[in-house]
Order: C-alpha cells, then structure tokens, then sequence
C-alpha cells in the first residue's frame, strides 16, 4: 500500500513537472520561462526517477528487509546478510519525523556494493550518521514493527 502511495506521489510531482516545461516555460517567456523550465526538468528527472525505482520495486519478488536467527539483510544497503556477531550495537535516530535505526559494525563498506551507495554511506557518515541505517519507510511493517525485531533479535544474538 505505501509503494502504491509513493508511486502516485512521484507521478503527481512528474506530471506537474511537465506542466512546468510544457505550459509555463512556454508562457512565461524571459528569465521567468527558463526558471520554470529548469524546475520542471528537475522535477522529471528527480520523481521520475523515483516513479521507476518505486514501480521496480512492486516486481521484487524478494523480501526488501528480513531480520533472522543469521542476521539483518536490507536490499536497499545491498544483497549480503549482516551476521549477528559482526554487529556490535543497534542505535534510533530521528531526523525530523522520519526514525532510522544505525545499524554499527566494524567495516560498514564491506556490506555495501553498489557505488552510489557506497557515497552516500560515506556523505552519511560526514553527516554524523554512523553506521547502516534502516527504516520501514517504504515497507508494509510499521517503525515500532521494526524496533521491536531488531530488540529481539540483538537480545537473543547476545545470549548465544
């Protein structure tokens, strides 16, 4: 249900993108029309991109995020399972209304493939936000869902 929402956001935002470029960039003339045109691109090229990501990920036939006896493993961080003993903590952090929970381990870069996350890892971590970090945005699971599997999950790990 929520990837239905985001897909409708990101086409809402795409077709008044379009509107931009289409209707006021041609009206408007001037400074004003290359404003208008430039803010319409960037709204194709940003939501749209999203629309895609979103509508890609109602064909994923694997879980997003599975939290098991072997460890944490978050397609959106990459494919391989974060194992049990290699996390050292689990903290919550809130940036304005949205949680995330870090996941901490050592080498953070070695479960990362990809190279555009392997940046934001990095302009994350500049940030102050250390460690991998997971939410239930865009999952059917609420935050308190998630909270109580990681608490769970941590608790039983340190009593093996």
């Amino acid at each position: 249900m929520k990837l239905a929402l985001y897909a409708l956001g990101c086409a809402a935002f795409v077709a008044a993108g379009l509107f931009l470029v289409v209707v006021v960039a041609r009206d408007a003339g001037g400074g004003n029309g290359y404003k208008a045109l430039a803010a319409g691109a960037a709204c194709i090229a940003f939501f749209g991109l999203g629309l895609i990501v979103t509508i890609a990920r109602f064909f994923e036939k694997r879980s997003i995020l599975i939290i098991d006896e072997s460890g944490v493993r978050d397609l959106r961080i990459g494919a391989r399972t974060i194992p049990w003993p290699d996390i050292q903590s689990v903290s919550e952090h809130r940036v304005r209304r949205q949680t995330f929970f870090a996941i901490h381990v050592r080498n953070p870069m070695q479960y990362v493939e990809h190279p555009v996350k392997r940046l934001l890892l990095k302009l994350n971590r500049l940030a102050g936000f250390l460690g991998l970090n997971l939410s239930a945005h865009g999952l059917d699971i609420s935050q308190e869902q998630l909270r109580r599997e990681l608490a769970g999950m941590t608790r039983r790990s340190t009593s093996l």
